[in-house]
């Protein structure tokens, strides 16, 4: 059987990753003016900001809908949505460059999942196990990565 993902990140997974939605509103808020109210338009840019950057990453290889085997569903979409919850906080912190020096795990976390999408629009990860395009091969685990970085470098051959 397979399983299919019609979405990228949505208000609902949003507010499912914080611990109350006082997070959210103080994370979102104007720390000048604060109001003390849920940013509704700034949540949602901030998501369709995040859904097409994960939609231009992935785009070479991947396109929605998702079709993958159930047994990889939950990995694929717990995978997709740690990624697009670190892009989340970073570019809700992004306008704040007073607090975004104080969380420099922030742009250390958002430049990892960048290099990690890179990598699976490069073939050098792999998104799931199952088959998500047509004529892509069958993964035998659920996520494979590898830093490999080649054989032969100049450094290597100099003096041979």
């Amino acid at each position: 059987m397979s399983t299919t993902i019609t979405t990228f990140l949505t208000a609902d997974d949003v507010a499912a990753a914080f611990r109350s939605p006082q997070q959210l509103i103080e994370l979102l808020d104007d720390p000048v003016n604060q109001t003390g109210v849920l940013n509704t338009a700034l949540r949602d840019s901030i998501i369709a900001r995040v859904n097409g950057m994960i939609k231009s990453k992935l785009s070479r290889r991947y396109e929605l809908p998702l079709v993958v085997a159930d047994a990889d569903a939950e990995t694929v979409h717990s995978a997709l949505l740690g990624a697009e919850m670190v892009m989340f906080r970073y570019y809700a912190m992004e306008d704040k460059p007073n607090l975004l020096d104080a969380f420099k795990a922030f742009q250390s976390n958002f430049d990892r999942q960048m290099k990690w999408l890179d990598n699976i629009r490069d073939g050098v990860d792999f998104l799931g196990t199952s088959k998500t395009v047509p004529g892509a091969e069958a993964r035998s685990e659920s996520l494979l990565s590898s830093d490999h970085e080649g054989t032969f470098t100049r450094d290597r051959l100099r003096g041979m």
